[in-house]
């Protein structure tokens, strides 16, 4: 579908388009766990306690 671009043009194109999908197929079917690892790493590991001024 890019033949009627310029190769280096093509190459440019095909590479950074060829990586987004592969992260987003990662990341859609959690392929060897990495949604799941990177979630984890950005998730707080305990929830914040609840302020019990606010609770009365």
């Amino acid at each position: 579908p890019l033949r009627h671009l310029d190769p280096a043009l093509a190459l440019g194109v095909a590479v950074p388009l060829g990586a987004g999908l592969y992260a987003a197929l990662v990341w859609l079917f959690d392929i060897a766990g990495l949604r799941s690892q990177v979630e984890g790493r950005f998730r707080p590991a305990h929830p914040a306690a609840a302020d019990p001024v606010a609770a009365e």
